[in-house]
């Protein structure tokens, strides 16, 4: 997880970057300014998926660090990253 915010091309790079650094991690996520984020999870036959959450009105920081845990949970359970579709807040 990157706290620094990236342009969207440059936190991408910054996943792949992440991902190659740490070979035991499953799961990378780098801010965008604003609410956005990208996601980059190991996995499967293509290697490295990428994520680009829709985080709406969800301007919560700690975004991109519940979304690379939710990734991170659903690939060590044995679930296919593919197979998860939408990550969204619960509404309170």
């Amino acid at each position: 997880m990157s706290r620094t915010p990236s342009s969207p091309a440059g936190a991408r790079s910054r996943v792949a970057h992440l991902l190659a650094r740490h070979p035991g991690c499953l799961a990378a996520a780098v801010p965008e300014p604003g609410t956005g984020c990208w996601v980059g999870v190991r996995g499967g036959p293509h290697g490295v998926r990428y994520a680009r959450p829709d985080t709406g009105d969800f301007t919560d920081r700690a975004a991109p660090l519940m979304a690379a845990a939710l990734v991170h949970a659903w690939v060590a359970a044995g679930r296919a990253p593919a197979a998860l579709r939408s990550i969204a807040p619960a509404d309170g």
